[in-house]
């Protein structure tokens, strides 16, 4: 029994994801030259063509549901991130004011609070 750890499996994804997304690429380089032989009239085998299409959604599929599983991943190392700040500078700066203010009413009177 192999035991993956979060960090193999995260670099796994991430291995996949680049190929898929290289593969992507030369499937799309190929369906634009696919696309200009058919605006040009000289499309021949357009049944190659329609198989490197489908190809294509496939791959596109795949891709994304890999991106997900690599969020997932990602995330379950890390941890949800908060959509709170993780420091309140409104209610920092509320609260040394109002120490500011105790002390300056202190100053003032010549003496300080126990």
């Amino acid at each position: 029994m192999t035991l993956t750890t979060l960090e193999t499996t995260i670099r796994e994804q991430e291995s996949f994801l680049a190929e898929a997304k290289g593969e992507l690429r030369r499937l799309m380089n190929e369906l634009k030259a696919f696309r200009a032989a058919l605006d040009a009239g000289n499309a021949a085998d357009t049944s190659q063509q329609v198989k490197q299409i489908n190809s294509l959604c496939t791959l596109v599929t795949t891709c994304i549901q890999t991106e997900n599983r690599l969020d997932r991943c990602k995330e379950e190392r890390d941890g949800p991130v908060s959509a709170e700040p993780a420091f309140d500078l409104d209610a920092a700066r509320a609260s040394l004011g109002c120490k500011l203010d105790h002390l300056r009413a202190c100053c003032s009177a010549g003496e300080f609070p126990e």
